[in-house]
C-alpha cells in the first residue's frame, strides 16, 4: 500500500490530504487531516479520479496508472496542482513476516500437496495484508495474524486427517 501526503494552505488553516493506495487490490482511501473522506476500488491497471471538497475548496485526485507505477496528481480549483508533501509505502513489522514464514513452512514441507501450498501460501499472504493495514491497533494486528496461522496449519491438519482416513478405507476395501 502506497500513502501519499498533500499540504493545502486555506487562508489561515492548513489542511492535509492523504491517500492511501492499495495496487494491488484497486482500493483507495481518501482522509483530510486524518478524518475519513471516500473509498473508491477500481480493477487493477485503471485510471481513478475522486471529486471532494475541502471547506469551499473543490479538490480532484486523479490516479494515473504508468507503465509498472502509479501517478498521483491533485488539482485545486483555485491553486491548480499541488506538489506532493512525501510518499511513502506502508511498512509491514517484523513479526507479521514470523507468522508469514511460519505459514510458509507448510508449502515446504509438504511441497508434493498443490492444496496445502496454497494453504501456506494464501496464510501468509493474509498475515502480510493484515499487518500492512494501518486502521488497526498493533494487538489486534499480532492477534489477527497468529489466527490465521493457527487455522493455516489447522486446515493442514484437517487435509492429513482426511487423506489419511481415506487411504485407510480405500487399503481395507482393496487389500
Amino acid at each position: 500500500m502506497k500513502i501519499v501526503c498533500w499540504e493545502l494552505n486555506n487562508e489561515d488553516t492548513k489542511h492535509i490530504i492523504k491517500l492511501k493506495h492499495n495496487a494491488f487490490s484497486g482500493k483507495s482511501s481518501l482522509y483530510c487531516d486524518d478524518k475519513f473522506i471516500m473509498k473508491k476500488r477500481a480493477l487493477l491497471g485503471d485510471e481513478v479520479k475522486l471529486s471532494f471538497n475541502v471547506e469551499d475548496k473543490q479538490c480532484n485526485l486523479d490516479i494515473v496508472p504508468n507503465k509498472l507505477a502509479y501517478e498521483y496528481n491533485l488539482t485545486v480549483n483555485e491553486y491548480g496542482a499541488l506538489n506532493i508533501l512525501r510518499e511513502e509505502k506502508s511498512k509491514i513489522e517484523w513479526w507479521a513476516w514470523l507468522f508469514a514464514a511460519a505459514c510458509l513452512i507448510i508449502p515446504i514441507v509438504f511441497i508434493e500437496s498443490l492444496i496445502l501450498a496454497i494453504i501456506g501460501i494464501g496464510g501468509a499472504v493474509k498475515c502480510l495484508s493484515i499487518a500492512a493495514k494501518g486502521n488497526k491497533e498493533r494487538k489486534n494486528k499480532i492477534a489477527l495474524c497468529a489466527k490465521t496461522t493457527v487455522i493455516s496449519w489447522a486446515y493442514l491438519g484437517i487435509f492429513y486427517l482426511i487423506v489419511n482416513h481415506v487411504t485407510e478405507y480405500f487399503l481395507k476395501i482393496y487389500t
